[in-house]
C-alpha cells in the first residue's frame, strides 16, 4: 500500500462555522465525539467534561481542524 490519507477531519468545513455558535451533541462527548452545526456533523471537543446526547453546545475555541465546545445551561 503506497497511497497516503493526508486529510484532516472538519478540514472542508470549518471555515463556514464561528465561535459562539449553537448546535446538539449527537453523540455524547467524553470528551470527544460528535455535533450537529448548520446540519451539517462535526467532530467537536469539550475541555474535558462529559456531555450527554442531544444536549444543546456552544462553540468556544477553533483551533486549525479542531472544535472545542461547551453544554449550554
Amino acid at each position: 500500500m503506497k497511497d497516503q490519507n493526508r486529510g484532516h477531519v472538519n478540514e472542508e468545513y470549518q471555515h463556514m462555522l464561528t465561535v459562539g455558535e449553537t448546535g446538539q451533541a449527537v453523540s455524547a462527548l467524553r470528551p470527544q465525539g460528535t455535533a450537529l452545526f448548520a446540519d451539517r456533523h462535526h467532530e467537536v471537543h469539550t475541555q474535558g467534561e462529559y456531555i450527554n446526547p442531544n444536549t444543546p453546545i456552544r462553540i468556544i475555541k477553533l483551533n486549525q481542524n479542531q472544535i472545542i465546545v461547551e453544554a449550554i445551561s
